[in-house]
């Protein structure tokens, strides 16, 4: 009895409530205001045993409360925001216990799944992935260092396994990639690209499944063949390599017996045959 039950105040002394807070037992349990003098509460806060627990924030000024951040001992610990008004969360944001950003997901195309996920790492980016429809299973996962992107995994079938990596130099440049081409878990096609042209300039195949390469196609900074080499009794070292002009075979040099020597050579005529 006598306990108070609500307030309303006129903070800014210009003859309108901009401040409502109510009360429950003597004890406050939410707080509202008109931050922008346009008659609508933009900001709701929350309460329980007088500490802040939730805020609500109308950031579009459309009469919505679009956004809520979770409070614990005064610390922002998550943040959801639906960014289309059709009230499911669009981004969701969860923050450590220095109210430094710790993860983060998205749902841009409002569909009510989140495709992108982010985690942090004392506040700098670590990963960013694109997550498919099937559970948890990623698509596409980036890796940073220093917050730079340095490497992009692919799986583009959403069998949990990645087929391809993509890797990334400090100015953000694609460098190389590896690729498991027969889906068995393990890469069999390395390749690295010239720096300004982009072009593969190595291109190294595992033919025989074993996760070694033993093939080896070595082109100019056009990606115009100019050597191949192939490894036939895995040994890791090449057998047979064939010369390249112009971009097509022009001779070639063979270990036939694999003791390390040369022992049978030839060239190819303008149909690239051997003669």
């Amino acid at each position: 009895s006598g306990q108070i039950t609500r307030e309303d105040i006129d903070s800014q002394d210009a003859g309108r409530v901009d401040r409502v807070r109510l009360y429950e037992g003597g004890r406050k349990v939410r707080e509202e205001e008109d931050r922008d003098a346009n008659g609508r509460f933009e900001l709701v806060t929350h309460f329980e045993n007088e500490e802040a627990v939730r805020r609500q924030a109308d950031t579009t000024s459309d009469g919505q409360l679009d956004t809520t951040v979770i409070l614990s001992e005064g610390r922002k610990t998550r943040q959801e925001e639906d960014r289309n008004a059709d009230g499911q969360v669009d981004a969701l944001y969860l923050f450590d216990a220095g109210e430094t950003i710790a993860e983060e997901r998205i749902d841009a195309d409002f569909d009510g799944h989140f495709e992108s996920r982010a985690l942090y790492d004392e506040g700098t980016l670590a990963t960013r992935t694109q997550l498919a429809r099937e559970g948890d299973l990623h698509e596409r996962r980036e890796i940073f260092q220093g917050g730079q992107l340095a490497r992009v995994d692919l799986d583009e079938d959403h069998d949990g396994k990645v087929e391809t990596s993509n890797f990334y130099d400090s100015q953000g440049n694609l460098t190389r990639s590896e690729s498991d081409e027969d889906r068995d878990g393990r890469v069999d096609l390395w390749i690295v690209l010239d720096p300004e042209s982009k072009k593969a300039r190595l291109i190294e195949t595992d033919t025989r499944g074993d996760g070694k390469p033993d093939r080896r196609q070595e082109n100019d900074a056009q990606g115009v063949t100019q050597l191949v080499q192939e490894d036939r009794n895995q040994d890791q070292r090449p057998d047979r390599s064939v010369f390249f002009a112009a971009g097509k075979p022009d001779r070639y040099e063979e270990d036939r017996d694999f003791d390390g020597r040369l022992d049978n050579r030839g060239r190819f005529d303008e149909q690239s045959e051997l003669h």
